[in-house]
């Protein structure tokens, strides 16, 4: 009988071995995606489809960053076109200011895919319930995940220790956060804002800023010039102001927004003011799933629709 029974804990504290080293190796010594016709010699910027919210996936090498992670409605979809596009680990994963169209899927994706770090707002600047319901959602599923998985993602605040905001890295492409406002109750105003360069191409990431923010970024020293704008706040009113527009002066708009949405997104006089620019527009509601290729001076946009 004791035998028996000391067979069996030597079984199960075998089989907990193998589970600890099989998930240790499986963390540690993956790459980010099989990769299913990806070019690591240029960056890829994928607008999903996720309707009336809004996630952007990053590509370039074998590293990847997500932006937002939509309603938590659009989590299949998000979790299919990661799937699809052979995405096993995201290396970075930006939940830009925690609204529910941009949060809501976070814990899905953590549940689903390996995240390693995620970066956001410290959450002593929370100041509304939905920013405080949606970050503990996500502090949620990243305990089950420790439990469960033995996945630890790691939390990384815009800022340093010293106050300045950061840079990461997507392979070969730079990413800067250039603002993110601690000391508002707008919680579209506390987005984080950045800019994603390759080579000589870059890309700006206005999440749901509105006006306030933009005349910020226009009295400061940042560089707001870039080839694609990804619109602030799905084209609303609030947003795209028309001096603004001119110093970033793209070339191509992203628009993510959702088909006959109730708010009017993307708002007809923001869209006058693209047209005014001569800058040449993309939008989910529209185009579906729009893919922005670059080798870092060439660009290429692929939509599904």
């Amino acid at each position: 009988m004791r035998k028996s029974k000391k067979s069996r804990s030597f079984l199960f504290v075998t089989l907990i071995l193998i589970f600890l080293v099989t998930s240790w190796y499986h963390n540690i010594f993956n790459t980010s995606f099989t990769n299913k016709n990806h070019d690591n010699s240029k960056v890829e910027i994928h607008m999903i489809d996720v309707g009336q919210s809004e996630s952007i996936l990053i590509i370039q090498g074998d590293k990847t960053m997500l932006i937002d992670t939509g309603i938590a409605a659009s989590e299949n979809k998000i979790l299919d076109y990661l799937a699809k596009s052979g995405i096993k680990t995201i290396d970075y994963m930006v939940i830009t200011h925690f609204h529910r169209d941009h949060a809501g899927s976070a814990r899905y994706v953590v549940d689903s895919v390996n995240v390693k770090n995620i970066i956001c707002m410290d959450p002593e600047y929370f100041t509304t319930w939905q920013e405080r319901f949606w970050y503990t959602d996500l502090k949620i599923s990243m305990l089950t995940n420790g439990i469960f998985k033995l996945r630890y993602p790691k939390i990384l605040s815009p800022y340093d220790e010293n106050g300045n905001l950061k840079s990461f890295y997507v392979g070969d492409a730079k990413y800067d956060i250039l603002l993110q406002d601690n000391h508002t109750d707008n919680v579209n105003n506390k987005s984080i804002i950045s800019k994603l360069s390759f080579k000589d191409f870059s890309i700006l990431f206005m999440s749901d800023a509105e006006f306030e923010v933009e005349e910020e970024l226009l009295d400061s020293d940042v560089d707001v010039s870039a080839d694609v704008l990804k619109v602030g706040h799905h084209g609303s009113h609030t947003s795209s102001l028309y001096s603004f527009l001119k110093a970033v002066n793209p070339s191509y708009a992203l628009i993510s927004c959702g088909k006959n949405n109730k708010y009017g997104h993307p708002h007809s006089s923001v869209m006058n003011k693209l047209a005014r620019q001569n800058i040449e527009v993309y939008r989910t509601d529209i185009n579906g799933d729009v893919v922005v290729i670059s080798d870092g001076k060439n660009i290429d946009i692929k939509t599904e629709k």
